[in-house]
Parts: structure tokens; C-alpha cells; sequence
């Protein structure tokens, strides 16, 4: 990049950290559905997977699925927020929220997919196998919610996304790690290079945060206060970041690297 690129960049990260920190008070309700998500993933398991055993193939599949419910529903909310759509909320997800679910579904047989391929790779190449599709895919979720992708065509408009904005897209990724990182270390989650590569994908392309906040919060159902807590707290994180990963990509989107550099200068 060069200085005109890198002025554009840094214009662009700011301009989208201030919508997406005004946008946290206006988006509390697509917080809300992740807690509800959450929370009805601890009911889920509880009450329905654990006594069909964690590892059945029947409760990796109804986890998935109940998370991709709540989370399609999450996307279509934040879609109403960063691309400025005036509806009423049932409206909007009435007619969005269903048509998100079957795309961010192919998103996640994708990376299942991927996690199986890993299993014939040796294991220290295994999980930069996994974190490689992760970045050549990484934005599926905007694809997803602001280019209405269809099937495997939405892996195919991320990884073209990718090809095309790869430097501003995978620079913003730094310092949201090292806030990952900082929240594992708080929250006592391993800070081994495989379970930070995997919650970085959990809270980003796969979004299967859900999942890591219902461990979290089931252990408030069993006397703990900390864990919680911190449960939510990576929920909020993830939020403002989808936030903001949601305005870039949808200012990227407008027009290539040297018109953002000449509107840069304007």
C-alpha cells in the first residue's frame, strides 16, 4: 500500500469505528437476539443434547442449527442498520430473516467441509488449513446479509471480495485479535495458537460465537457470576465488530482502491 492507499485505509477504518460505536445504542435489539441465541443454546443442550451425548452427529447438527436460526435472524438486523433501510423491524425480518438462513448455512457446511480436510493434514498444518479458508471466505457474512448470495455462489463473491480488498480487510483484523486475545486471557479461555484461530473464526466468517457464550453463560446457571459475564461480554464485542466489519465492507464494495485514495484526498 502505498501513502495515498494508506491514508484512504485509515479514513476508512475511522469513518466506519464512529458509525459502527453510534450504531451499538440503535442495534441493542440484534444484541439481544445473540443473548437469546445464547441462552436458548444452553436450554437446547441441557434439556435436549446432553442426554444424547455431546459428540452424537444429532446434537453437532441441531447446535448447528439453532445457532444458524439466531443468527440469520442477528444478520438481518444489523443488514436494516448498516445499509440505512427505513421498515418497520417485523416487516423487515419477516421478509429478510428466512432468506439469510439457507446462505449462512452452505457458509458453515463449508467450513464443516474444511474441518474434515484438516483431519488427513498433519496436525501443525491442520489448523492454518482451516484459518487459510477462513481468510479466503472471511467476508461470507456481509455477502450474506448486503449482496444476497445464493448457495456456494456465496463463497464464491467472498473469496472475488477478497481478491480485490485483501490488504484493507485483513489489516483491521490486527487489533481485533488482540482484543480476542485479551478477552481469553480475562475469561480464562486457552490462548493456544488452534483456540485462538478458532474463536477468531467463531466471532467472525463461521460466526459461531453462540456456541463459546453458552458455555459461558451455563456456567451462571450453575452458581458462577465471572463467567457469565464474560460470556457477554464477548457477545458485545462481537457485535460492535460486525458492526464495524459491516461498513467497511459495504464502502469497499462502492469502488476500487484509487477512488477511495482520490476521496480520500478530497
Amino acid at each position: 500500500m502505498c501513502s495515498s492507499d494508506l491514508r484512504a485505509a485509515l479514513t476508512l477504518y475511522t469513518n466506519a469505528a464512529k458509525s459502527a460505536l453510534s450504531g451499538f445504542v440503535g442495534t441493542l435489539l440484534a444484541l439481544a437476539v445473540l443473548v437469546a441465541g445464547a441462552l436458548c443454546l444452553v436450554a437446547v443442550e441441557m434439556l435436549f443434547l446432553e442426554p444424547m451425548g455431546a459428540s452424537s452427529l444429532m446434537s453437532g447438527i441441531c447446535r448447528s442449527v439453532a445457532g444458524a436460526l439466531f443468527v440469520s435472524t442477528y444478520l438481518s438486523l444489523i443488514n436494516m442498520w448498516v445499509q440505512a433501510k427505513r421498515s418497520t423491524l417485523f416487516r423487515h425480518l419477516r421478509l429478510h430473516a428466512g432468506n439469510l438462513l439457507m446462505p449462512f448455512i452452505y457458509t458453515l457446511f463449508f467450513f464443516w467441509m474444511a474441518e474434515i480436510a484438516s483431519n488427513f493434514i498433519p496436525h501443525p498444518m491442520a489448523w492454518l488449513f482451516v484459518v487459510l479458508a477462513g481468510v479466503i471466505v472471511n467476508p461470507a457474512p456481509e455477502v450474506v446479509y448486503q449482496e444476497r448470495g445464493e448457495g456456494f455462489g456465496t463463497l464464491q463473491d467472498a473469496a472475488q471480495f477478497m481478491s480485490q480488498n485483501w490488504p484493507e480487510w485483513l489489516v483491521m483484523q490486527v487489533p481485533f485479535l488482540g482484543l480476542l486475545a485479551g478477552w481469553a486471557a480475562i475469561a480464562n479461555y486457552s490462548l493456544s495458537p488452534d483456540a485462538l484461530a478458532g474463536l477468531w473464526l467463531d466471532s467472525g466468517p463461521r460466526l459461531e460465537v453462540l456456541h463459546i457464550a453458552s458455555i459461558y453463560l451455563r456456567d451462571g446457571l450453575r452458581g458462577g457470576v465471572v463467567a457469565p459475564l464474560m460470556g457477554l461480554l464477548l457477545l458485545a464485542l462481537v457485535h460492535i465488530w460486525m458492526l464495524f466489519r459491516g461498513h467497511v465492507f459495504r464502502e469497499l464494495s462502492k469502488g476500487n482502491r484509487r477512488l477511495r485514495a482520490w476521496q480520500s484526498r478530497m
